[in-house]
């Protein structure tokens, strides 16, 4: 038997392979002796881990037990490596792991992290381990693939084997041995199985105590924001517990209540209500739901309770503070009132929209405005009573209500009555948003401006008669500042001063008294006497042209002012005298002519051509 010599069939097996004994070896006395206290070791030592993950998390013990093991069975290296699965492959990484002296760690090293086994030419490995197979064997004994790769680490013989949590392939437990190519027998296996399924195990009570945790958390945070008064009745309404994390909302302080009933804490008929609420969520079994208010401190306070069944003769009652939102509905409704009676005595159409553009709600006063009655425009659609030339402006200013829904919009535009006739309309439109911040409807308001516009139109019309008669008329006309500046001038003034253009006037006059006057002491008599008497008439000047030449004028004018009696500027009109003179001179000459021709014919019957 000494001599006998050791033979394995080492190869990846089940696990059930290994029980059912196919793991076959045959080994000498002294290798049997060896091999008998190493596998005592190995228990004593899976005994000691499985101590440490009852006693300790796995992520605090893991490193002692790895420790443990891999002394008592002799080996290099044990490890723990967890898999993933990620973007269509398995990652594996080492996470923890024990080494023999002056064998070299490699869990620092990042070539040992998220490693692709399949890129790496394992995949056999994955396909095995993750189906829960073992692998056994000496490196040597391996495919050439697997072999090189390995042996590139020094490792000789390699035992590993899967963890599995909560029925899915977590990661794995494996032996290195660097010293020879050794062959494991099936106890060795077999421990290197249990210590995985107690790894398993400690990982899954882990990452439940960690839910665990969590969910503690989760209730804790949830029942710390809480802003809820708790009560649990029994059913003669005595407060059995009383919780809230803000005394605020208890009637009473919460050490007097517990163990005192509601008639002796509430009282009266509401107290008697209470206690029948009471009674009746447990008789029916079935969930109440109402507001009621509590005078607590000097104050009204509104609740919303929700009372179900707890237990046979118990029920849960949550009372939640709904104080701001009951004034916010009794101040809706106060604005509604408020809104409702405004809208029936305003002289301007008030219109409620949904967002398709539907009449909601229309005021009573588009009877006199439209010739309609609300009813009948209540449901119909806005748009198709919009003038067709102006539906695009309407368009244009709902995408910009729309952009900018905290801003009101103004839109101008004609509106058909019924008779058929349009009237011009100017509207203010805002969004209303709803609760949840959505837009929930469009509010307006409509005013008739038919009679600004024709007032408008009216202006338009005469100022474009004014500008005309500006532009075209003979005189010069102007505006100036007092201190000496034109503020418009025609085309005549430019023509009489012998400048191109009134802006080129404009621009280079701008001392009129002594760029313009040939004697400056005139403009300033032109200035006193405009203070004094407010206008000047046929005031004569000599004024000097672009050109430099000297020419007589007569001027008119007014002072402007302001209606709190300012002076704003003075308007008027220049005549220039010296072409006014020629011109008059040229029609008397010519009036003289014609008179003379006239008397010849009458005395003599014929003309200058028949003499």
């Amino acid at each position: 038997m000494n001599n006998e010599t050791t033979v394995l069939t080492a190869t990846p097996m089940t696990r059930q392979s290994l029980e059912s004994g196919q793991l076959s070896v045959q080994w000498s006395r002294a290798d049997m002796v060896a091999r008998l206290e190493r596998r005592e070791a190995m228990l004593r030592a899976s005994s000691y881990a499985a101590a440490q993950f009852l006693s300790y998390d796995w992520n605090e013990c893991i490193n002692r037990v790895l420790k443990s093991i891999g002394c008592a069975a002799d080996v290099s290296r044990m490890y723990v490596s967890t898999s993933e699965f990620k973007n269509g492959k398995w990652l594996i990484s080492h996470n923890h792991e024990w080494v023999a002296n002056e064998i070299e760690a490699r869990i620092q090293r990042p070539s040992f992290q998220n490693v692709d086994f399949e890129a790496y030419g394992l995949s056999r490995w994955i396909n095995i381990l993750s189906e829960g197979g073992v692998i056994c064997s000496p490196v040597c004994d391996l495919p050439e693939v697997e072999r090189l790769l390995i042996e590139n680490e020094k490792i000789a013989s390699v035992a590993v084997v899967p963890i599995h949590v909560d029925g899915k392939w977590w990661g794995t437990l494996g032996f290195d041995e660097y010293r020879e190519g050794r062959v494991w027998d099936k106890a060795e296996i077999e421990v290197l199985h249990l210590v995985a399924d107690m790894i398993g195990a400690a990982v899954k009570h882990g990452q439940s105590d960690a839910a665990l945790r969590d969910s503690e958390s989760e209730l804790r945070a949830l029942f710390n924001s809480m802003h809820d008064a708790i009560f649990v009745f029994d059913r003669e309404g005595i407060y059995r517990k009383v919780v809230s994390n803000e005394p605020g909302l208890l009637f009473k302080p919460a050490e007097q209540m517990r163990g005192a009933s509601l008639e002796s804490v509430i009282g009266g008929d509401l107290g008697r209500e209470f206690m029948s609420i009471v009674q009746d969520v447990l008789d029916t079994r079935s969930l109440r739901r109402f507001e009621y208010k509590l005078l607590i401190n000097g104050q009204d306070m509104w609740f919303s309770a929700s009372v179900t069944p707890l237990g046979r003769d118990t029920v849960l009652w949550v009372a939640r503070d709904i104080t701001e939102a009951h004034q916010a509905r009794e101040s809706l409704r106060e604005s509604e009132s408020l809104f409702r009676l405004l809208a029936e005595n305003s002289t301007d159409k008030i219109a409620r929209m949904n967002m398709a553009g539907i009449f909601t709600y229309i005021s009573p006063s588009v009877k006199s405005l439209l010739g309609y009655l609300p009813e009948e425009l209540v449901g119909k659609m806005a748009f198709e009573m919009v003038h067709p030339e102006d539906q695009a402006v309407l368009v244009e200013a709902y995408h910009r209500m729309v952009e900018n829904p905290t801003e009101s919009t103004l839109a101008t535009y004609r509106m058909k009555r019924s008779d058929g006739k349009y009237i011009w309309f100017e509207t203010t439109s805002s969004l209303v948003l709803g609760s949840s911040f959505e837009t929930s409807e469009v509010h307006s308001v409509s005013r008739d401006i038919s009679a600004r516009i024709e007032t408008q139109e009216a202006l338009r019309i005469a100022e474009a008669k004014y500008r005309s008669i500006f532009e075209n008329a003979v005189e010069g006309i102007f505006q100036t500042t007092a201190d000496g500046t034109y503020v418009d001038a025609n085309p005549s003034l430019a023509r009489i001063y012998g400048y191109a253009s009134t802006d080129e006037l404009k621009s280079s006059l701008i001392d009129i008294g002594n760029q313009l006057y040939a004697d400056p002491h005139r403009r300033l008599e032109f200035v006193s006497e405009m203070e004094e008497k407010g206008a000047v008439s046929n005031f004569e000047a000599q004024i000097r042209r672009k050109d430099g030449e000297i020419i007589w004028i007569s001027e008119n004018a007014r002072a402007v002012c302001s209606e709190g009696g300012e002076l704003l500027f003075y308007e008027g009109t220049v005549e220039d005298l010296v072409t006014g003179f020629a011109e008059g001179f040229g029609a008397i000459h010519r009036h003289v002519g014609i008179t003379q021709q006239i008397l010849r014919i009458l005395v003599l019957g014929t003309t200058d051509g028949d003499a």
